[in-house]
């Protein structure tokens, strides 16, 4: 794709925002953006998101191996990621 991170990921950035201008639904747009990133990015083997439901992350739109479905808040890298 780019020959260095910087114009990889300001390719990135374009496609994205290409992909999202028009969509307004938050689930289609987090599928769109985790295939994106999925995709372009070498050595990531999951790119998606968790979307914070009652005080637990619940996992969203995603591409890659299977995760965990719920994270509590405190928990792992993802959920301790969310008190800082």
């Amino acid at each position: 794709m780019a020959e260095n991170k910087p114009q990889l990921y300001a390719q990135l950035v374009q496609q994205i925002e290409a992909i999202v201008a028009e969509e307004k639904d938050l689930i289609a747009n987090m599928a769109n953006v985790s295939a994106i990133l999925y995709w372009a990015l070498e050595n990531v083997n999951w790119a998606g998101f968790y979307i914070l439901k009652q005080g637990q992350l619940v996992l969203g739109p995603f591409h890659g191996q299977p995760a965990c479905i719920r994270i509590p808040i405190g928990k792992g890298g993802c959920g301790t990621a969310v008190t800082v």
